[in-house]
């Protein structure tokens, strides 16, 4: 449903992705109230967008995964992956902009954004609605930078992201704007999969 119109829609689409690590929450204290922050921001930056003047349109796929530092330490991250048309990358920055301590800023980049060359728009739609465990383990490369890699979810910290995954229906954790009628609604009952199958 939304893939025809977000290719219809005109103008270039982007993929957005963005962690602010004020959403970051301790092992063993995960529930489905961190999620409420991010469906605010991605209809806030959307808001945003339109008062810009703007008509956008978009999907926003809410996940969390667990992070280890390089020092070790574990936590959760919630975060969203997004795609949008409609608004130039600029804009699209300045509407999800997130606000870091002085300390940290140039250190993190919590938003990201990238153009989604013509015809590639299905293989990335793909990609951020993977919704699945998983743990992105940090390590300091040869340059002193700091890499990513993913692994599955050790078996001990499966039961918490299951329960928080099971306590939020699906329709929730999929955000959409600028498609018309709230076409998730419909799918109230319906698992993950089925959801982003029909929206998709």
């Amino acid at each position: 449903m939304a893939m025809p119109i977000l290719q219809q829609h005109g103008g270039t689409a982007h993929s957005v992705t963005l962690a602010d690590i004020r959403w970051r929450v301790p092992v063993g204290k995960l529930e489905d109230s961190c999620f409420d922050a991010i469906i605010r921001k991605i209809r806030a930056g959307a808001a945003r967008l339109r008062a810009m003047g703007h008509s956008v349109a978009g999907v926003a796929i809410i996940e969390v995964c667990a992070n280890r530092d390089v020092d070790g330490d574990v936590f959760w991250e919630p975060h969203f992956h997004m795609v949008i048309v409609g608004a130039p990358r600029e804009a699209i920055r300045e509407a999800f902009a997130v606000r870091l301590p002085k300390e940290l800023r140039g250190k993190v980049k919590p938003l990201q954004t990238k153009e989604i060359r013509p015809g590639e728009l299905g293989r990335v739609a793909c990609y951020i609605t993977k919704v699945k465990p998983e743990l992105r383990s940090a390590y300091r490369r040869d340059n002193g930078g700091i890499g990513r890699k993913r692994n599955h979810l050790p078996k001990e910290l499966l039961p918490e992201w299951l329960a928080v995954m099971a306590a939020r229906p699906a329709t929730e954790m999929v955000v959409h704007f600028g498609l018309g009628p709230n076409i998730a609604r419909q799918f109230r009952t319906a698992e993950m999969s089925f959801v982003l199958g029909e929206l998709l």
